[in-house]
């Protein structure tokens, strides 16, 4: 069967292009069926009428034919005519003059776009704009003021006042080739006069093609220049020709602040930023800032986690808007205390609402006045019965009573939230800080700022709700010294076992809720070492943190009695950040001396010794090995799970950063779960707690925080100055989390 090229049309794909598209499909429909020979003249016989007819329909699709099946007025069998004016009438909505000519004016040519494919868009826009016959000279005007070629801007204005399009056509077009043939001859695209950095960088060199042993010329070096790219020189030598210069590919700029006024100061209002953080090593509230600032939203992206999924998922969310500006408002008298009203943008499979306290002189009828622009400026006015909106609520299955309230909570903590992130001054984020725990306390939800525990009734199962937090901060960041407590948070990712509810979410944003099981002890070793254990007769959760020098090995776990040892030796960052060295655990031993067997994992391989014989394995490939006792699971580029006579597991978890990041290194995190099989005998700053010590509390006064107490801390002999921090108002068996 020939194929006509003519794809069928969807009425569902991108519904704010639903009139353009459906025109632009008709003219391919109609030339290719006057191809077909179904030419539709004066003396045209009802026999072609009606094939032309069925093959618009056919070749249009089941969506249209769904359409069509609805429409009134549509003639018989053979009226094509009458068909097409009823699908035009339902497609092609009515034109909004005013509104077209400001889209009109809004046009201006992208880069990569030449002349004459801009002329284009500016024909079709200006079809509806109702310009009295003066299309051509609003098209030339339109291509002098937005075209983005100097050059060409500036021979338009030569030509002087009797300018046509025509004319102006031909000289862009000319200007167009002439930019080209310089950019082939001098390798840039540069032109003469315009000395910039990024012309330098780009220049192609010879490369030095020195003979196999002979020595390097002293007075020059293969090392680049930072700045302009050349081999001869160094940054900081007064010969390179752009030191003091500018470079117009950045402008040169690192600082964050000056970054985010720029960005505001050239994005237009009619576009919105959205900001992808990819990995744990990024400047994620930065991202949140200026995404938030220029209409749009941040999203991180975790790297273990699918993130080719999570990057589709977050295209979809935002790929197909179908409102801007929307508004809306309530009469003044009528309502209090209303969360936002206004909105960037509507997309496809989103949800916007709003919440409020209704005012008790407001009467029964709620109105309210929304409005939008798409194609067209839309304004919708709706009376509600305010007695309707408890009933509605309780036909939903999870609803409850004062479930509006709530929303309304909900609602008004997510947006004191984003202030806060864009709170100019300290003074400013302290008093949205205490209004968001405030809130977040009175309506029970759980924030970045807030965290909540909950035990079983059999006390078994312990579960940590709490919002995800940006890894750069790490847990507990330690300053004060090797034993340090700091606020419990759960960052993801963590072992399955860890996380007994839900694996990282894959689109988690502040605001989001992370459950994370806590057995009776749980013991995690990551970032900045730092590991977590619970006491169950205190009933109290303790981070601690580990400082301690790059090369330094610490002992986890030793267990005389099980034979298994436990250690991690330390690595640092590439530089010091905020007058500190990070460290991290660089390589984990796992040491079964019962067998004499012995796994070592580095971030850049896995290595299992038994007596002469030793095997290697890399992070590229997964694998499963056992010996004498010792089973070993490598899952690619993940972690690495080492269990000893099926009593003892241990899991190794790999951190990537960017490769050649100019801080950051690749790390590994260790975990134990709760029913490891120690001995008594053990020790090690893990084992030593496989059985719980004795601890004293004691001189809790106030602190400087008001809503947290201080206190002395003593444990086996060493003292601690403390905070003591409530998690929740409402708890009820003395739950508390140690902080420094």
């Amino acid at each position: 069967m020939e194929k006509s090229g003519v794809q069928p049309f969807s009425c569902y794909t991108d519904p704010a292009t639903l009139g353009p598209r459906w025109t632009r499909w008709l003219t391919s429909f109609e030339l290719f069926a006057d191809g077909k020979g179904l030419i539709l003249a004066d003396d045209a016989t009802d026999a072609v009428k009606q094939r032309r007819r069925a093959l618009l329909l056919h070749l249009a699709g089941q969506d249209v034919q769904d359409v069509f099946s609805t429409l009134p007025r549509t003639g018989g069998a053979a009226d094509y005519a009458a068909a097409v004016t009823a699908l035009n009438t339902y497609f092609v909505p009515q034109v909004n003059a005013a509104y077209a000519r400001q889209t009109f004016h809004k046009l201006s040519q992208t880069p990569g776009e030449t002349v004459q494919q801009f002329c284009t868009r500016l024909r079709r826009a200006a079809k509806d704009c109702d310009f009295q016959g003066d299309n051509d000279n609003q098209i030339r005007d339109a291509i002098l003021n937005k075209c983005t070629s100097e050059y060409v801007r500036r021979k338009l204005l030569e030509e002087g006042p009797g300018l046509t399009l025509t004319r102006a056509l031909e000289v862009a077009s000319h200007c167009e080739r002439v930019e080209e043939q310089m950019a082939a001859m001098s390798g840039t695209g540069e032109r003469k006069g315009e000395n910039t950095v990024s012309r330098i960088f780009t220049a192609k060199k010879e490369k030095n093609h020195r003979p196999r042993g002979q020595m390097k010329d002293d007075a020059k070096t293969d090392r680049q220049c930072y700045r302009c790219g050349y081999t001869d020189h160094r940054g900081k030598d007064p010969k390179c020709p752009a030191r003091g210069q500018t470079c117009h590919k950045c402008n040169g700029e690192i600082k964050l602040s000056t970054i985010q006024k720029n960005v505001k100061r050239v994005m237009r209002e009619e576009f919105s930023l959205f900001s992808l953080g990819i990995g744990f090593d990024v400047d994620y509230d930065f991202l949140e800032r200026i995404a938030m600032e220029n209409r749009g939203m941040a999203q991180r992206i975790y790297a273990n986690h699918d993130a080719g999924e999570q990057l589709r998922a977050f295209y979809k969310q935002i790929s197909s808007p179908i409102l801007r500006k929307i508004g809306i408002t309530f009469p003044e008298d009528a309502v209090a205390n209303v969360t936002q009203k206004t909105f960037d943008k509507y997309f496809n499979g989103s949800e916007l609402v709003v919440a409020g306290r209704v005012l008790p002189s407001a009467g029964d009828t709620l109105i309210s006045l929304t409005s939008a622009m798409a194609y067209m400026d839309i304004t919708l006015q709706t009376e509600a019965d305010m007695t309707k909106l408890d009933m509605q609520l309780n036909k939903q299955q999870h609803s409850f009573a004062g479930f509006a309230k709530q929303m309304w909570a909900y609602l008004t903590i997510k947006q004191l939230i984003s202030e806060r992130s864009l709170a100019p001054t300290a003074a400013r984020k302290r008093k949205l800080t205490q209004r968001i725990t405030a809130l977040s306390l009175d309506h029970q939800f759980v924030t970045p700022l807030t965290a909540l525990l909950v035990e079983s009734e059999d006390g078994r199962e312990r579960l940590l709700a709490d919002s995800p937090r940006d890894p750069k901060q790490g847990c507990c960041s330690g300053v004060m010294g090797p034993s340090k407590v700091n606020m419990v948070y759960a960052t993801p990712p963590t072992p399955p076992w860890v996380h007994a509810t839900t694996s990282a979410p894959k689109q988690a944003q502040k605001g989001d809720v992370v459950l994370m099981t806590l057995p009776p002890i749980v013991m995690r070793v990551d970032d900045d070492p730092h590991f977590i254990v619970h006491l169950p007769r205190r009933n109290l959760d303790v981070c601690f943190n580990i400082d301690s020098k790059p090369g330094h090995i610490l002992s986890l776990v030793s267990d005389p009695g099980t034979g298994v040892v436990v250690n991690g030796q330390l690595i640092s960052t590439k530089q010091v950040q905020k007058n500190k060295l990070r460290t991290y655990f660089g390589v984990i031993s796992v040491f079964y001396q019962p067998e004499g067997v012995s796994v070592t994992i580095s971030t850049d391989r896995i290595t299992m010794t038994h007596g002469k014989n030793r095997n290697l394995f890399t992070w590229r490939a997964s694998a499963e090995i056992s010996q004498h006792g010792v089973r070993i699971s490598i899952v690619r580029n993940s972690h690495v799970i080492i269990t000893v006579t099926e009593n003892i597991q241990v899991e190794v978890m790999l951190h990537r950063v960017w490769r050649n990041h100019p801080v950051n290194v690749d790390f590994l995190g260790i975990y134990l779960p709760n029913n490891n099989q120690y001995s008594p005998l053990a020790h090690g700053l893990i084992g030593q707690f496989s059985q719980e010590p004795e601890m004293s509390l004691y001189d809790i006064h106030e602190g400087a925080d008001p809503l947290k107490k201080e206190a002395t801390m003593e444990v086996k002999g060493n003292k601690l100055l403390v905070t003591r921090y409530s998690i929740t108002r409402q708890k009820q068996d003395g739950e508390d989390f140690l902080q420094a």
